[in-house]
This record gives structure tokens, sequence and C-alpha cells, in this order.
């Protein structure tokens, strides 16, 4: 039976789903390209015909990736929360939190994997730019309905948030294992934001 370029399209996705499941299981070097296969249902050869190498299909997961979060990051920025609550769940998204610390191990080495690619090959759907300019904007509403307070400068916070969102990824393994965890990151994170807003009377 000849296939139709949406069963070619299906078997990509079912590909990445499966890349994305090995990667945290295994780690991106311990998996291999057929336990990848084995997982999607297809042969090693079907794998090839749409990945040249393992590279190759991580390159592909992470526009995949990427797509996914721009989406997310939109239905957050259009909600009808207030500014501070929508800053707060656009940084949380960040930090998958896992119970299984060899899970939470991988996927931090793959976002590791995600920011080295970003710095070798550039940042084609400019993921981190527009985190950064969603996360300016919302500081700035912030500002606007009293939140935050109005001397901190939207830019400049903006890329704080973003050096520590990243930053926690790239030196996981630099903090003190006790502390080596996404939820740990995720609060030293809201701190900041924490930081800058008005106390509650």
């Amino acid at each position: 039976m000849k296939r139709t370029k949406e069963d070619a399209e299906i078997t990509k996705q079912d590909l990445l789903e499966a890349a994305f499941r090995e990667f945290l299981e295994k780690g991106y070097l311990k998996t291999k390209l057929e336990e990848i296969a084995a997982r999607a249902g297809v042969t090693r050869g079907a794998l090839y015909w749409h990945f040249k190498n393992k590279e190759d299909l991580l390159d592909s997961l992470i526009e995949w990736k990427d797509l996914e979060s721009i989406e997310i990051t939109n239905e957050v920025l259009g909600s009808s929360d207030k500014p501070l609550v929508k800053l707060k769940k656009l940084i949380s998204l960040n930090f998958v939190e896992f119970k299984n610390k060899k899970t939470e191990q991988n996927f931090v080495k793959l976002k590791a994997e995600l920011y080295k690619h970003y710095n070798e090959k550039g940042d084609k759907n400019k993921l981190m730019e527009k985190f950064m300019l969603a996360c300016k904007k919302l500081i700035e509403d912030c500002k606007r309905d009293g939140s935050i307070k109005s001397g901190v400068n939207a830019e400049d916070a903006a890329v704080t948030i973003l050096f520590l969102c990243a930053g926690s990824y790239i030196r996981f393994n630099a903090v003190p294992s006790n502390l080596r965890s996404t939820s740990y990151s995720k609060k030293l994170t809201l701190n900041y934001i924490n930081l800058i807003s008005k106390t509650e009377k």
C-alpha cells in the first residue's frame, strides 16, 4: 500500500514522541536509534527515511518542542489571569517536576542539549527571544497594575528571568546535590519575582 504524506507525518510524530520518551528514560547519549524505532513501532529504515542520524532527530525534536512551547506561551498570554499570575505560570512551565530522580536528571541533560543547540546552531524559532519578550511585556503590565515595583527595569528583569531559567539547567550539576532539582530551581526563580513584587499588605 502506498504511503500518503499524512501517513509519513504521523510516523515522524510517533518517532519524535518515542525519542523524547527514550531520552527521558535513558538519556540522550545512551539511547540507540533502534530503541526509538522499536518504541515507535517502525523499522530502523523508516527512522532513517525521516532522520539522517540521532543528532538530526534531536534537532527535529527541539524544533517540535519549540513550537509546542510557543503555543503554550500564547495560551498563557491570552488567558484572563492577572499579569503577575501569568508571569508566574510562564516561569513555572519551564520547570517540569518528576518524581523519578533519574528521569529528572535525563530531562535536565536534554534541556542542556537544547541550550547547546541554540548556541551552536541558532534559535531558529527565536524561542528564547519570545520568552524574554513575553516576560518583559508581563512585567510592564505588572508595573502598570501595581503588582511589581515601579522602579524595576522590565528588560533587565526579563533577562534575569531568562538567565535563571536557562542557567538552572546548564549549571544543574554545579549546585549541591541536595538542592539539585527542578522544583528548587523553580522556587529560586519565583523568589526573584517575589523580590521585585510589591509586598502584600
